[in-house]
């Protein structure tokens, strides 16, 4: 018998072949997504393709979610909408959906979303390959994918330079629950806000930091199992977390066998990526890259992971990657050189 993943694939190359999805159709689909929700849950963000029509999402969706009980159900705490609410750097709101996701918009620009009732799951792929790639490395997620206690003993501390609604953090405090995360928010406002407005964690397993990212990790005399850089202004990340002054602080507040992950949005011919990876190179011995392949081959803006480390990564890294909803690929070596051909290490 085809595997589920098999038969999704199939059933929507038939209904995007001729363009018509009449509603017979479309429920028929529905309904092996439903099933398949077994393995891709939740199905809105675990679809095995791109690009589904709506009806088929929507209707699996509903079907979904009806059958199978919330995992928080009984801790879901009540969050409600909150209009645009001036902040320091503009403007935040704050939307809960049908399916009790919380999604926070900076400047109107969806920022993070954390999901209710679920915590684990992720909405923005880029935060899923970011978590996939810090289980991977806490021995959490093995090489078939299967789930369990961390084989790296102790409490993981994690630093993340970009705070925002934390979702990142939120997530993983589901898989490693005896973990200290660290948020820094250059802006005060909304690191009130977010406060206000979620359930988020309390310290010591979640701390929300005011300031410059760059500030506050050069003033902590802590080592970090990993750190996460996710910091923009407007579209781009600030100049001087970019830098080889900035990565070499980085390693410095690294644990020996720690990783860094930054989030890089860039497009051909990576002006912006090649230069990040030259920089990185010159400080760790180890760097690999996460991209969806259409957007490593393509012109668009997209958001591309790099991974840094001193020890070896997970070499099983690649296979989780691939079972992704946006299934991605796991370069690292060689196969990084041509986006790194055109950069520069950043002074500063």
């Amino acid at each position: 018998m085809p595997s589920p993943l098999a038969i999704d694939l199939t059933t929507y190359a038939a209904l995007t072949a001729g363009r018509k999805h009449t509603r017979a159709a479309v429920r028929s689909a529905a309904s092996i997504v439903t099933e398949t929700a077994q393995v891709y849950e939740p199905v809105r963000h675990r679809l095995p393709w791109q690009g589904a029509p709506a009806q088929i999402v929507s209707l699996a969706t509903k079907d979904s979610m009806a059958k199978r009980p919330r995992a928080s159900q009984a801790r879901t705490p009540t969050v409600t909408p909150q209009p645009t609410t001036p902040i320091a750097t503009g403007t935040a709101r704050l939307e809960i959906d049908t399916l009790n996701i919380a999604t926070l918009f900076v400047n109107e620009v969806p920022s993070s979303s954390v999901h209710l009732d679920q915590p684990r799951e992720l909405d923005f792929e880029y935060l899923r390959w970011s978590q996939t790639a810090i289980l991977a490395h806490a021995g959490v997620r093995a090489a078939g994918g299967r789930e369990g206690p961390p084989t790296r003993p102790g409490t993981r501390t994690l630093l993340h330079l970009g705070g925002a609604a934390c979702a990142l953090a939120v997530a993983l405090l589901e898989d490693l629950p005896d973990s200290h995360h660290t948020a820094v928010e250059i802006d005060a406002d909304l690191a009130r806000l977010v406060r206000e407005w979620l359930p988020l964690p309390r310290a010591p397993h979640l701390k929300i930091r005011v300031g410059d990212a760059l500030e506050a990790m050069n003033s902590s005399q802590q080592r970090f199992d990993v750190i996460v850089r996710d910091a923009f202004s407007g579209h781009v990340t600030p100049a001087h977390l970019t830098t080889l002054a900035y990565a070499s602080s980085v390693a410095d507040h690294l644990a020996p066998d720690g990783i860094y992950l930054a989030n890089c949005a860039d497009t051909q011919p990576w002006p912006v990526l090649s230069n990040e990876i030259c920089t990185l190179r010159a400080v760790f011995p180890e760097v690999g890259l996460i991209g969806e392949p259409r957007h490593l081959k393509s012109q668009r803006r997209g958001n591309i992971v790099l991974v840094a480390g001193r020890s070896r990564l997970p070499e099983h890294l690649a296979r989780l990657l691939l079972a992704d909803p946006v299934p991605a690929r796991w370069l690292t070596g060689s196969d990084l050189d041509r986006f790194a051909a055109r950069g520069r290490v950043i002074s500063g």
